[in-house]
């Protein structure tokens, strides 16, 4: 049900050629470079389906030297309850296929109350945009 809900904002990973090998399937499942943005406006879209609020956060990214795969890790500070964010979490791995969740930190500040502060880390994982010699793409 929820991937129907986002089949039309996510990313869709298509196979164009048959894998000869499974590497080769990990390679095409990754999410492309130049599409990364449209999966923070994603990400953007299912907070604010869920009624958080994404007021700052931090990114960084990486390449690994090996592979050429790229990674951008954001790091985001949330309050709401706690429904609302494990909807959050599970709509973004659902929507966004090559994301992975890193941590999930949560805090209650009073024992009574609905609201929870979370810091939540995700990961995308990217292929770069063009092939490099010697390199899986």
């Amino acid at each position: 049900m929820l991937q129907d809900t986002y089949k039309g904002i996510s990313t869709k990973v298509s196979l164009k050629t048959k894998p000869e090998n499974s590497l080769d399937l990990f390679y095409q499942s990754l999410g492309h470079k130049e599409d990364a943005i449209n999966e923070l406006k994603v990400l953007f879209q299912i907070a604010e389906k869920n009624g958080i609020q994404l007021q700052q956060g931090n990114y960084k990214s990486a390449k690994s030297k090996e592979t050429d795969i790229e990674t951008y890790q954001f790091q985001l500070p949330v309050k709401a309850t706690y429904p609302e964010i494990r909807r959050f979490c599970e709509e973004i791995l659902l929507a966004i296929p090559f994301a992975s969740m890193d941590e999930l930190h949560l805090k209650r500040e009073v024992i009574g109350s609905d609201i929870v502060e979370a810091k939540l880390s995700f990961t995308l994982y990217l292929r770069p945009a063009i092939n490099t010699p010697n390199k899986k793409p």
